[in-house]
Formats: structure tokens, C-alpha cells, sequence
């Protein structure tokens, strides 16, 4: 196999259909979902694409890191351990890189994080923080359309009511 190590193979990638004109949420909305649960991860990546999210899939981070160059990300979903470069390894790279280190995150781990690995994981102005096990998936769902503003309260009014 030729392909560079950071570059994910074919069939680890899931491209979700582009947002259709009458989705409810801003055309080209791109999540890029980086969990090492490729199970978990398809869960979340149809709880996206549900809301008409385009999305993509990582499960490492070397993965994350290329991805997140070439499909330019409205939003990461992040878990912390993953095989290899760890989430904290994931947004120390982000942070280096002027197009990627504002992007809003959802960090959805199964650990307990304290406020030292809260702060290390901080990227841009809106980082959430969501522990797998204490959230429904529609509280995930909530959250993360809180953070993409599509939330109708976000939205100000772009819903007519007639």
C-alpha cells in the first residue's frame, strides 16, 4: 500500500449525501466526527446526517489531522483517547494551524476531565464538553445543533411561522 500513513483508507471514510435545499440546517454544514468507536461513530455520524449534517469520520488522529485539512469542518467531534496521537495531540496540531484553530468543538469523552485537560482542549471561542454514559443520544444531538446554531432560538427567526 502506497498511500501516506495520515491518509485514512477508502472504506474508514463515511461522506454523507450533501444537504438537500430544504434542509434544516445552513448549506455545507460539515461535522467531522474523530472517535476510534467506529460503531459509536456511525451512531453519531446518523444522528448528524439525520438533521441534513454532512459527515465525515475519523478514528484516529493522524486521520483527524488529514481529514480536517481536506473537508474543511464547520465543527469536530472529538473523543480523547484514541489509538495513537490522543485528542490532546489532536488540538495541540489544530491550534498550529490558522484555518483549523478556531473551529467550535464538542469534546464527547468517557473521561472525567478536570479543568487542567479542559483548558487543554480548549479550540477557538466554543468548545462543549459531553461525557459518553451521562448524555442521551438526544442531548448529544441537542448540543451539538446549539453549537452549528440550528437550534431555533439560534436561528433568530429564520423559521417563518406561516
Amino acid at each position: 500500500d502506497d498511500r501516506p500513513a495520515a491518509e485514512p483508507a477508502e472504506s474508514d471514510v463515511a461522506v454523507a449525501e450533501p444537504a438537500s435545499a430544504d434542509a434544516v440546517g445552513e448549506p455545507g454544514q460539515v461535522v467531522l466526527v474523530i472517535e476510534d468507536d467506529l460503531d459509536l461513530a456511525e451512531v453519531l455520524a446518523a444522528t448528524l446526517r439525520r438533521n441534513d449534517i454532512e459527515t465525515f469520520i475519523a478514528t484516529t488522529g493522524q486521520e483527524a489531522i488529514a481529514m480536517s485539512q481536506r473537508v474543511e469542518p464547520d465543527l469536530l467531534v472529538l473523543d480523547v483517547g484514541l489509538p495513537g496521537m490522543d485528542g490532546f495531540g489532536v488540538v495541540a496540531w489544530l491550534r498550529g494551524h490558522e484555518s483549523l484553530k478556531s473551529l467550535p468543538m464538542v469534546v464527547y469523552t468517557a473521561f472525567d476531565l478536570d479543568d487542567i485537560a479542559r483548558e487543554r482542549l480548549c479550540l477557538g471561542e466554543t468548545t462543549e464538553f459531553l461525557t459518553k454514559g451521562r448524555i442521551t443520544p438526544e442531548g448529544f444531538e441537542a448540543r451539538v445543533k446549539r453549537v452549528l446554531g440550528l437550534t431555533p432560538e439560534d436561528r433568530e427567526g429564520a423559521l417563518s411561522n406561516g
